[in-house]
């Protein structure tokens, strides 16, 4: 609690004295940039991507192993599930950030992880376990980390300038993570 209060202080009189970014779009006179952020269809679904990957994700990894010592697994295979539901989000998020820059529209890189979380969950409700336990995970994994990732990345794929991607960030992380803390 120390250290966040004093950061707090120091970022207070930071911001005090810097100018603070407008967005490079049009707004009226009185209108600030947040009121045209707010306004904006495409920063709300940038938002409600970042705040349903978040949803999944941190319900996963908090109650994943929990779920499975109810379905009957004992504690190690559990904690070794969830383990192996991380470490499988790793080489998809290290990936994905660089192939959705490179793509026109990333539409089908959405598909792909909402496919994941739809055939994955759907999996490890009906799967007893065994081999069919882990392949879902796997599935699960792709689509966690391919999820979080490609929502950080629309940030700066839907923002004209440095200062729209900064408020975009605010926005969309802000309302994204309230959702997601519903999750878990």
């Amino acid at each position: 609690l120390l250290p966040a209060a004093v950061s707090l202080v120091i970022w207070a009189f930071a911001l005090r004295r810097e100018p603070r970014p407008a967005l490079t779009q049009a707004h009226t006179p009185g209108q600030t940039p947040w009121k045209v952020l707010f306004r904006s269809p495409l920063a709300w679904q940038v938002a409600f991507c970042m705040g349903l990957h978040s949803f999944i994700w941190y319900s996963l990894s908090a109650w994943l192993p929990s779920l499975l010592l109810i379905k009957g697994m004992n504690a190690e295979s559990a904690g070794f599930i969830g383990s192996f539901l991380q470490l499988l989000c790793l080489p998809s998020s290290l990936l994905v950030p660089i192939i959705a820059t490179r793509m026109h529209s990333q539409r089908l890189i959405s598909a792909l992880c909402y496919s994941c979380y739809f055939v994955g969950l759907l999996g490890l409700l009906f799967i007893p376990g065994g081999f069919w336990l882990y392949f879902f995970i796997a599935i699960l994994g792709l689509g966690c980390g391919t999820g979080v990732p490609l929502a950080v990345s629309f940030i700066a794929l839907r923002s004209n300038s440095v200062a729209q991607a900064a408020q975009l960030s605010g926005m969309s992380q802000a309302i994204g993570y309230s959702l997601a803390t519903i999750g878990p």
